[in-house]
Formats: structure tokens, C-alpha cells, sequence
């Protein structure tokens, strides 16, 4: 008990700093995963203190469920809306030509004949990543599904996903092409 106590102790006193400079620097990501870390274990430090290890078993999954909504590092971001803009810009081209829309690739730029239609960061998909594992895992938890069709649920997501972002991105390149 003294052990939880002191622990919680330090991260109330380590989260006013990170606090004060995660103000200052709002995109810092890893200033905003030690804020989440802090207090999602802060919770849990609390939920075990007043209910002992049921209310912890209990409660552990939908307090840290939080952590999904918190933006991922860089470090695994960058590869992926580096791998994702050309993918999706190769899929969105090679379904134009089907359609008989002449398109060509190059990168992450679509060049058709009204000009070029570039598939930024935003286009990426990575947020509707991010959201269909969060959902998947929502979902998984509410109808307590055993954890292979947890995964998947979040595989099919995410899969749903990319398909629709792949589907947005072809349309926004056709309205481009047909309208200029």
C-alpha cells in the first residue's frame, strides 16, 4: 500500500511540469503519451486502492482504452503515411485507367490531364487508421469477444478503412479529372 502511494505521489508531482510544458509545445507527442501514461496510471493506482484487484481487473481495459486516441509517436507514424501516400495514389491511378481516365503516378502525385492531384499526409489515411483500431477494440470489448476475433475485428477495420480512404482519394482524383 505505501509502495502505490509513494508512486502516485511522484507522478502528481511529475505531471504539473509535463503539463506546464505540453502548453508550451502542443504537438510534442511524446510529452502528450508521459501525460496519458501518468494519468491512466494514476487511475488504475486509484481504482486499486478503493476496490483491490477485481476493480482493477474490471476497470483496466476501458481506462486504458484512452491511450488509443492519443496520437502515435513519429517514430511509427512517419513510416506509415510514407508507405500509405504512394499506395494509395498507385491504387487511385490503376483504377482511373480502368475507367478510361489517363492518369500516371509518380510518388505521391497523380498527374492527369487538367493537372496534378498531389495525396498528402491527410490523405494518407493514418488517422482512419488510428480510428478503426480504436474501434475494433471498442467493439471487441463490448461484445467480449476472445482476443483471435478481437484481431479480427481490428483487422477487418482497419481494412474498411483503407478501402475507404483508397475509394475517397479516387473520387477527389475523378472530380479532378472530369471537372478540372
Amino acid at each position: 500500500d505505501r509502495g502505490r502511494g509513494s508512486c502516485a505521489a511522484i507522478l502528481l508531482f511529475l505531471l504539473f511540469p509535463i503539463r506546464l510544458i505540453e502548453v508550451a509545445n502542443p504537438d510534442w507527442r511524446p510529452l502528450s503519451w508521459a501525460h496519458s501514461l501518468g494519468i491512466v496510471t494514476l487511475t488504475l493506482l486509484l481504482l486499486w486502492r478503493i476496490g483491490g484487484r477485481p476493480w482493477l481487473r474490471h476497470f483496466a481495459f476501458p481506462v486504458a482504452f484512452f491511450l488509443v486516441a492519443v496520437p502515435w509517436p513519429t517514430d511509427i507514424e512517419q513510416p506509415l503515411i510514407q508507405g500509405l501516400m504512394p499506395t494509395v495514389a498507385t491504387i487511385a491511378t490503376e483504377t482511373l485507367s480502368l475507367f478510361g481516365i489517363p492518369a500516371e503516378v509518380q510518388g505521391n502525385l497523380i498527374h492527369i490531364s487538367s493537372g496534378v492531384v498531389g495525396v498528402n499526409e491527410a490523405c494518407s489515411g493514418v488517422r482512419s487508421l488510428q480510428t478503426s483500431v480504436m474501434i475494433g477494440l471498442l467493439f471487441g470489448e463490448l461484445n467480449r469477444l476472445n482476443l483471435p476475433r478481437r484481431l479480427g475485428l481490428i483487422v477487418t477495420a482497419v481494412l474498411i478503412a483503407f478501402v475507404a480512404n483508397c475509394g475517397r482519394a479516387l473520387f477527389l482524383v475523378w472530380i479532378a479529372a472530369i471537372s478540372g
